[in-house]
């Protein structure tokens, strides 16, 4: 449970921020909880916590989280310009001669 909570609130934290590249570690962070959530599931069946179906149920719609969490974070990088603004690099090129 924890890691789908978890999951869930780092995307919320994640687009509540102010800078693009914060919001991409935080969609990053809920990947890995969706990841850890897989893993959790799967162990759950293996322990008899399960019933047959319901982890490859669960784990189908982690897939189709990860998989639109992850298109979030490829469009998010695609419209973040990791160029410096011109007054910056200007001032970047001032200090190095």
């Amino acid at each position: 449970r924890l890691s789908s909570i978890g999951a869930g609130s780092n995307i919320a934290e994640g687009d509540a921020r102010n800078s693009q590249n914060d919001s991409i570690r935080f969609f990053q962070i809920a990947l890995g909880s969706l990841a850890e959530f897989a893993t959790q599931t799967e162990i759950a069946f293996e322990i008899g916590y399960f019933e047959k179906d319901i982890p490859k149920e669960l784990q189908g719609k982690a897939t189709v989280l990860e998989n639109s969490l992850g298109a979030l974070v490829k469009k998010r990088r695609a419209t973040h310009s990791p160029k410096p603004k011109a007054t910056t690099r200007a001032l970047y090129y001032t200090a190095q001669r």
